[in-house]
């Protein structure tokens, strides 16, 4: 769902013949604002955080519309309004934003011909939302993390995140991974994460995991470390472990619903349903 955790620096102020109407505010804290954009009306939701100087927006779920990006519009406007310091957000529209190569995002070719760090890699294929690869970065300074994502809004979403959180260790790039390894040296990768894949179950030659995708990954890991498979596939996970087991040597662990620091909401949402995650961990 669209929404902005912030900060107000003030109140909210009406203005004439404004597209924000009435405030309602319950005895709790929380707030509906009404919104008349053109010929749709709806409500947005303010409500406080666990820190009371915080607020999340979003959509009231009883007049939520279909229309996508007039609620994304709505939310920005009104953090705008309140001179909001946005710590998450995830209200980009797609027809506005273009992608471009930045410090943080780049082209395959500067993999290929300028790329140098003096700091150990790691690697967070399809890193979607983003929350598992900005925990690393921010917990581990001194490595050099790169998320590549094929999904578009995921990208911008997280370079938003990085600006916000004042990362300087993160490169993202749209790439496939399977054909991204060829491009980095040897024993140059500390960890490699693959957390939930697309199983792809009827186009199995479509997933990451593949032996020529684990040779790659085992010639450009440093020695001990390691390709880190999560997923709630009973598939994949079966898929991936007849690959690894497969090999001449290595180290394995196997873990059925281990705890991280940092989950996804849909991790968390099959949790609560009690569907089992499964992790696979190939140390070379």
């Amino acid at each position: 769902m669209p929404h902005i955790s912030y900060k107000p620096a003030k109140d909210f102020q009406y203005i004439e013949n404004d597209k924000f109407g009435f405030i309602a505010k319950d005895k709790f804290g929380t707030s509906k604002i009404a919104v008349l954009d053109e010929d749709l009306e709806f409500l947005l939701t303010i409500k406080p955080q666990s820190d009371k100087d915080c607020f999340i927006v979003k959509a009231d779920k009883i007049t939520r519309v279909s229309l996508i990006d007039k609620i994304k519009n709505s939310i920005n406007s009104y953090v705008d309004r309140v001179d909001g310091d946005i710590l998450f957000s995830n209200t980009v529209i797609k027809d506005d934003f273009k992608v471009k190569e930045n410090l943080y995002l780049k082209d395959i070719s500067y993999f290929v011909d300028e790329f140098k760090t003096d700091k150990k890699i790691w690697i967070e294929v399809g890193f979607g939302s983003g929350r598992h690869l900005l925990h690393q970065a921010k917990n581990n300074p001194d490595k050099l993390i790169i998320g590549l994502e094929i999904h578009r809004p995921s990208i911008e979403q997280v370079l938003k995140q990085i600006k916000i959180q004042e990362l300087d260790n993160v490169l993202l790039i749209d790439y496939d991974a399977r054909l991204f390894m060829e491009f980095l040296d040897s024993n140059s990768v500390e960890r490699i994460f693959v957390h939930f894949p697309v199983p792809w179950d009827k186009k199995p030659h479509r997933r990451v995991y593949s032996d020529e995708f684990i040779s790659e990954s085992i010639r450009v890991l440093d020695i001990g470390g390691s390709l880190e498979l999560r997923t709630d596939s009973r598939n994949y996970f079966e898929y991936s472990l007849g690959l690894v087991t497969n090999l001449d040597s290595g180290h394995i662990e196997i873990d059925i619903n281990k705890s991280l620091d940092i989950t996804s909401k849909y991790e968390a949402r099959w949790l609560r349903q009690e569907k089992n995650i499964y992790d696979v961990v190939l140390y070379n």
